[in-house]
């Protein structure tokens, strides 16, 4: 049988508890620095360390890995303590490409960890991360971001497995870097709007599509296991279905009870959902459910409502899209891929600091780009990459894509815009010129006249998933990428020249090659993409705006492709 056709159960691993107990005396202050591979939470005494969830938070870890210190002086005791780390896969070992393949960053879950002791007479030592802790499994059968977590109540006091020694793992510490930006947490609890039984469970609607997971309260008996599945519509008769399809993308969490009440969380999982179908109980009470919204802990910074509801409803969904696509990384959609898609990110940047200040967060987040980036320069489609992303070339024929390497440029001239910190351009100004480098050799090729300054030369997204060419395709998004990748991709080629040079000003660099290059790709796009009625080759609406709003055309062009798209 193959692993992949095997029950969930049956191919996910336990999370790893690492544990050891120390003696102390007299203490009067005590630091843990902490870092995993995988996502941690650590216990000491059996006393939670933080609240923040998924940490060391999701950055490129063969070369970045981000440690947390917090300080735990008011959880030491005189005499024997415990000190437990939780670690479940995470996006370290999880199953969180887009494709649904697992352990894309490594398989083998670990800790490093330094608990600073100091006594009331000034000494200090370190309880470290090594041979003398143990390992073993406890509650969590599983823990997947995307496929869900079990919990069984019954191990929560004993365990399926004898402790075993830890193994001592060899590890690149160069990669370590402390903690930047927001670390995520529980933000806001949601009380359902709506709950009714079905013939397969209770349904919850929780009215607002939202990221998080459901706690709920119940008195389950011994054994007794109880399903929730996550989804974010239902069917137009108005049941449950679950519209997130794909390999791993199951979004559902079980419970096995162990004869008592209890409150019931996932601890290593999140879901996008806006309602919830629990199986497995006869009875519910509304009042004992509520949704967990999560995402990164973003300063709130903007508000606005207006007097139409209509245009308030939108900003309440941009909002709450935010808050949703903010965990940890800045992500495409947060239940189906959740991947850092650059293309995303750079269309949203401008909206993202209004609602939230998320100039940290986003910086983070450009470290991990800068990374991933391609000797030859190119910048990937999305970031932190996965193993599988490398596979993606097979279905698009690149590792790249105007439009979404160009968040390079855009996306710290945007940063810079908002808050003013040169820093942003400065530590983000080499990849630029790599990317512009790349773009310029790429646009070229082998071609000797002004066509070089058209970007035709591989494939590019274009105008994805255009509606139009979607419905008549039958669903192919390869189409609208033929039908619009050349007008697109020239018309970024053009506009990122423009904005380096203006990165390059504020730098005191050398902002002319950047200028009189955007001026020529200008000319060839007029010459090439125009008709002589003045219409684009391409002639669909995203490709009227980009050519408009990237000034590409003369100005004695603007008002016929204005009117053109106004039709």
């Amino acid at each position: 049988m193959k692993t992949e056709q095997q029950p969930v159960n049956q191919r996910l691993k336990p999370a790893v508890i690492f544990e050891r107990k120390f003696v102390v005396d007299r203490i009067k202050s005590a630091t843990l620095a902490i870092t995993a591979q995988g996502i941690y939470q650590v216990y000491l005494n059996h006393h939670l360390v933080s609240d923040a969830l998924f940490a060391p938070d999701f950055t490129a870890y063969s070369n970045y890995l981000q440690f947390q210190e917090y300080d735990v002086s008011e959880f030491v005791k005189d005499g024997s303590n415990l000190l437990q780390i939780v670690v479940a896969d995470g996006w370290y070992a999880g199953r969180v490409s887009v494709q649904g393949g697992s352990a894309q960053f490594g398989h083998q879950l670990a800790a490093l960890a330094d608990l600073k002791l100091c006594d009331d007479s000034g000494k200090c030592w370190t309880v470290g991360t090594d041979e003398k802790f143990i390992a073993r499994t406890g509650k969590w059968r599983y823990a997947d971001l995307q496929i869900g977590e079990m919990q069984d109540l019954r191990l929560i006091d004993r365990s399926t497995e004898t402790p075993a020694p830890v193994k001592i793992i060899q590890a690149d510490y160069q990669r370590l870097a402390p903690q930047t930006g927001p670390q995520v947490h529980r933000q806001i609890s949601m009380t359902p709007v709506k709950c009714w039984q079905s013939e397969n469970g209770w349904v919850i609607d929780f009215g607002q599509v939202l990221v998080g997971r459901v706690k709920i309260a119940l008195n389950l008996a011994w054994g007794q296991k109880v399903v929730l599945e996550y989804a974010e519509v239902l069917k137009k008769d108005g049941t449950f279905f679950k519209n997130i399809i794909g390999r791993n993308k199951d979004q559902t969490d079980i419970f096995v009870g162990r004869g008592r009440f209890e409150t019931l969380e996932p601890d290593f999982t999140v879901h996008g959902f806006r309602y919830v179908q629990i199986t497995g109980i006869t009875d519910i009470k509304i009042d004992h459910v509520e949704a967990e919204v999560i995402f990164s802990d973003l300063t709130a910074t903007g508000k606005i409502q207006t007097s139409d509801d209509r245009i308030n409803r939108l900003l309440c969904n941009v909002l709450w899209s935010q808050r949703g696509n903010m965990l940890s990384i800045p992500t495409d959609c947060p239940q189906r891929e959740r991947m850092g898609w650059t293309g995303d990110m750079q269309v949203f940047a401008p909206a993202s600091t209004f609602y939230y200040d998320t100039q940290q967060f986003i910086r983070r987040w450009l470290k991990s780009v800068r990374i991933d980036q391609q000797p030859d320069g190119q910048v990937l489609d999305y970031s932190p990459a996965p193993r599988d992303l490398f596979y993606s070339s097979d279905f698009t024929g690149s590792l790249s894509s105007a439009g979404w390497g160009d968040a390079i440029i855009m996306v710290p001239w945007t940063l810079y815009q908002r808050y003013g910190d040169e820093t942003v351009l400065a530590e983000n100004y080499q990849a630029m010129l790599k990317w512009h480098h790349y773009a310029v050799k790429s646009a070229a090729g082998q071609k000797n006249d002004d066509r070089q300054y058209l970007w035709d030369t591989k494939f590019h997204y274009g105008d994805w998933m255009l509606p139009s060419i979607m419905k008549a395709s039958k669903g192919n998004p390869m189409a609208t990428s033929t039908a619009t990748k050349d007008v697109v991709a020239t018309a970024f080629l053009a506009h990122s020249s423009e904005v380096l040079a203006q990165v390059a000003t504020v730098l005191g660099q050398d902002p002319s090659p950047f200028d009189e290059y955007a001026t020529r790709v200008k000319r060839a796009f007029t010459k090439y993409y125009v008709t002589r009625n003045l219409n684009l080759v391409s002639d669909y609406q995203g490709c009227y705006v980009l050519a408009l709003a990237f000034s590409m055309v003369p100005d004695t062009m603007t008002s016929p492709l204005t009117k053109r798209l106004l039709i």
